[in-house]
């Protein structure tokens, strides 16, 4: 039998789990010979890097009821323990646990000491669980080596472990799996990105090559599925009830005249019971359902399947689900990709935050959305726009940098606006800079009418750019990455990396100019450094439109070159 998704939903809703979700704490331990810094060492890993890291971990399992923020961070010189990590991970991990029954702690070291060719080793042996603490190979961080495994999801699908879920290719097609009801039946790992992989042909639906808890490439891997998400919390608040407690977000929750029965029964009830899906709203996709069969609970399988390291990321834009119900938390969004609604879809995803997004057609709102956004400013003759932010208990915002700041105080963390008064002045000064040189420069190029006005727009573009990068260098800093803070992400980032984006998409398409080369020309190397980070954080990237729509949705403020 399969479960419907609105059973699931309601299951989920009626959780004991905490309604606003957890905010747990991670312990980093980085496995290194010579401390830090230290470029000759293999386990290099930086504060920027771990920061990367816990971006990419936060974008994964957004919809999920589980967020994370740094705690601490240590580096642990001992050769031997770098020579041999995985066989001395028993002394690693008691030697390191910090807070285990209520943190997560993340080992970091050198699983592999020669680096194998092609895109790297096999997945199964660049990460493990051990207990209550993941490990992974270090060059499995964002912007590592390994060509398939480089991004950071290493560290989510051990997470995932952590939290209670097995692999989608336990069992076999006979029989057995992982325990959830909505993954297809598989019988074997994938590699790479291969579409259509179906390991059981028998049964219905292919492989979930898309899914976390495979071994599919890191930029193939993009999802849970909701079954996943209710096991994740019902596992965490049957076998870690001190993190659950002590990580609760703070919310308040509703009277219950009585406790409701466990998630996962309730789950169990609802695929029992309930018949096949009804039709579902066009911005929720869910995996292809499989009917499982059961295997006899053995005492041993029991025993096993009780154990949290035995047992997604949410789907992208328009996707997006909230694990608590939907509709909690709404942002309204461009179906192009409007740039300044990026900033807060960006900013609800670096705070971890559930969150459904309702894309808009602006060429053709419809009559709900236009009063809507004519109960928050009451001006008739204002056009109605994105973003829109609904928070659950009724408030509702508009503008971006208004949403930004909102979202930076209600949830303080990680921080977007630095909690320093200087370093957040600086910050907001940066975004003033970026507005009044870049976003000009690059529209003064498109909308230059002839070859000559353009290349005299180009030429602004780019003393514009010199003053971004001597800004930088003056009211920026360097220290421990190359973001506009250094190793801090901040507003700065989250205001205008959707402008980059756009302009190395628009550009090129248009006037045939390369941002890049402008920059390189000028020699700006703090700001190619500062693009390049700022393009690489997983929420830049999880946001942006790709190069088509923008380009489709930029052409109206273009004009016809008169001597092409």
């Amino acid at each position: 039998m399969t479960a419907s998704a609105s059973a699931l939903r309601q299951a989920m809703s009626q959780s004991p789990f905490p309604p606003a979700g957890l905010m747990i704490p991670v312990f980093w331990h980085v496995v290194t010979s010579g401390g830090l810094p230290n470029p000759d060492d293999s386990a290099n890993v930086t504060a920027a890097v771990l920061a990367d890291q816990l971006a990419v971990l936060n974008a994964d399992y957004s919809g999920t009821g589980l967020a994370f923020r740094t705690a601490g961070a240590a580096w642990h010189e001992n050769q031997a323990w770098v020579n041999a990590c995985a066989a001395t991970r028993d002394a690693i991990s008691a030697a390191v646990a910090t807070r285990p029954l209520t943190a997560l702690n993340v080992v970091i070291c050198q699983l592999w000491a020669v680096m194998p060719p092609g895109g790297g080793p096999p997945a199964a042996t660049l990460g493990f669980l051990l207990g209550n603490t993941p490990f992974l190979d270090y060059r499995t961080l964002p912007g590592g080596p390994f060509e398939l495994y480089s991004a950071g999801r290493t560290l989510t699908h051990e997470v995932g472990h952590w939290a209670g879920l097995a692999h989608v290719f336990s069992g076999t097609c006979d029989g057995g799996g992982d325990d959830v009801a909505d993954t297809p039946v598989q019988q074997t790992p994938t590699t790479g990105c291969p579409v259509g992989k179906d390991s059981c042909p028998a049964s219905p639906g292919t492989d979930s090559i898309r899914n976390f808890m495979d071994y599919s490439s890191d930029n193939c891997m993009q999802e849970f599925s909701l079954g996943q998400i209710a096991r994740m919390q019902a596992v965490l608040l049957e076998a870690r009830p001190e993190l659950v407690a002590s990580s609760a977000v703070p919310t308040p929750l509703r009277p219950s005249p009585s406790p409701p029965p466990p998630l996962y029964q309730r789950l169990t009830g609802a695929l029992r019971d309930r018949p096949g899906p009804p039709p579902l709203r066009r911005h929720v996709r869910l995996p292809v359902r499989k009917p499982k069969k059961r295997r006899t609970a053995t005492p041993a399988r029991k025993a096993l399947t009780a154990q949290p390291s035995l047992l997604g990321r949410t789907a992208r834009r328009s996707l997006t689900v909230s694990a608590q119900a939907m509709s909690t938390r709404v942002h309204f969004d461009s179906d192009k990709g409007c740039p300044y609604a990026q900033r807060s879809w960006v900013a609800l995803l670096e705070k971890g935050l559930d969150f459904e997004v309702r894309p808009v057609d602006l060429g053709n709102k419809d009559k709900e959305f236009v009063d809507l956004y004519h109960t928050i400013n009451p001006d008739p003759e204002a056009a109605a726009k994105v973003p829109i932010l609904i928070e659950p208990d009724g408030t509702k915002l508009i503008e971006s940098n208004v949403i930004v700041e909102y979202i930076d105080q209600k949830y303080p963390e990680p921080p977007l606006v630095p909690r320093d008064a200087a370093a957040a002045a600086r910050a907001r000064l940066f975004v003033e800079t970026f507005g009044a040189q870049f976003t000009p420069g690059v529209f003064g190029v498109v909308r230059a009418d002839t070859k000559e006005g353009v290349e005299a727009a180009r030429a602004k573009l780019a003393a514009g750019l010199k003053v971004l990068d001597d800004f930088m260098q003056l009211h920026g800093s360097s220290e421990g990455g190359d973001y506009f803070l250094g190793g801090t992400y901040s507003v700065a980032e989250v205001a205008t990396a959707g402008f980059v984006q756009r302009a190395l998409a628009m550009l090129p398409h248009f006037r045939g100019i390369d941002l890049w080369e402008v920059v390189r020309e000028g020699k700006l190397d703090r700001l190619e450094r500062w693009m390049k980070a700022a393009l690489a954080r997983p929420s830049a990237q999880k946001t942006q439109p790709a190069d088509e729509t923008i380009i489709a949705s930029m052409g109206k403020f273009v004009t016809t070159l008169k001597d092409a």
